[in-house]
């Protein structure tokens, strides 16, 4: 709820030879701060579909009811063209109750075996959150709820 606690590099600049008021170097953040899980489906076509914000981790009842049967399946049935659904290496994806609903929905996905670890850069969605991180940090207000942080995502 306080992208200041985004990850990232923080900056500050000095004149030449100059000197920094230590209350201007030093940015006291809380550690672990309050988080806000955001699950949305983009395709490259344009299309996405709506977010769903919640506080903390997700359990599969949850998942499968907000992110694939409210929004992933009727998304995924818009689409003409063969199309693959790409989830990152979350538990919660690949529950055993969440693969049988994707495989009864006749939704193409990657399997966990071909799902590479600790390669971001090979999962386009995770450009776009790296953007919407970035825009976030640029505003340093920390939002209060999450009805808050949505306006700020907005």
């Amino acid at each position: 709820m306080d992208s200041r606690t985004l990850p990232g590099p923080q900056f500050y600049t000095k004149q030449k030879d100059g000197t920094v008021d230590q209350s201007l170097s030093t940015i006291e953040i809380e550690k672990f701060g309050e988080k806000i899980l955001i699950w949305q489906a983009i395709c490259s076509c344009g299309l996405k579909t709506t977010p769903f914000f919640t506080k903390g981790t997700i359990s599969a009842d949850i998942y499968k009811k907000e992110c694939l049967n409210r929004r992933l399946i009727p998304f995924y049935k818009k689409h003409i063209v063969s199309t693959i659904f790409w989830p990152d290496l979350a538990t919660v994806h690949y529950a055993h109750s969440t693969l049988a609903l994707l495989k009864d929905n006749n939704v193409n996905f990657v399997k966990k075996e071909e799902n590479p670890p600790n390669a971001p850069e090979f999962r386009p969605i995770e450009k776009y959150w790296a953007i919407v991180k970035r825009n976030l940090k640029k505003d340093h207000r920390v939002a209060e709820n999450v009805n808050e942080f949505k306006k700020k995502l907005a």
